[in-house]
């Protein structure tokens, strides 16, 4: 059952598009009252970063599996069994939830299309920015956060999963030899 969001919640003289009552479902209402937004993709973006959140564990599957080894992964014993049968079910809901597009803003006739995107997208799930990836990839897997944007800077972000392998090697070693990976890797992307 939908019920409606009114969005922005005030109205204010300079806005990207009109007050206009949004169909969201409850868990997704939810979500948009517990935070202030200026215009619908902002609330998009929050909502869709709050679901990233909650879901984190759901998503993992899909970074840490293929649908292929869990069919093959040989757990069909009771503890392990439910896993492999709804495991790749599990991902591809939550990753289709915070994927989700909704609809183009036409109101009375007008289209307000969306502010120019920077999305990213890493492992089937679409951030709204490289930043938001690097944020959440740094706290799923324990990561030091200028460390990992230093090889993003270096690697491109075409290479963002060679960046987080890098980061993961390298997670608890010293500054020392952190710089010297850095270095070595800005002089072999560099020539």
């Amino acid at each position: 059952m939908s019920d409606f969001l009114l969005c922005p919640a005030t109205a204010k003289p300079q806005m990207s598009h009109p007050q206009a009552l949004v169909p969201a479902c409850q868990e997704c209402l939810s979500i948009a009252k517990k935070h202030y937004f200026e215009d619908i993709w902002h609330c998009r973006d929050q909502i869709k970063r709050t679901l990233r959140q909650k879901y984190a564990k759901h998503l993992a599957i899909g970074e840490n599996w293929t649908q292929e080894e869990l069919a093959d992964s040989g757990f069909d014993d009771n503890i392990f069994g439910g896993f492999k049968k709804s495991a790749w079910q599990m991902f591809e809901i939550a990753r289709d939830r915070v994927n989700a597009q909704g609809w183009p803003v036409v109101i009375d006739g007008i289209d307000y299309p969306p502010p120019l995107s920077m999305a990213f997208s890493f492992n089937g799930v679409e951030y709204s920015h490289i930043s938001e990836a690097i944020s959440e990839q740094t706290q799923r897997h324990a990561l030091d956060e200028s460390f990992l944007i230093s090889l993003v800077d270096i690697v491109g972000k075409p290479r963002f999963a060679y960046a987080i392998r890098l980061a993961k090697l390298y997670r608890g070693v010293s500054l020392q030899q952190k710089k010297q990976l850095i270095d070595e890797l800005q002089s072999d992307f560099q020539s």
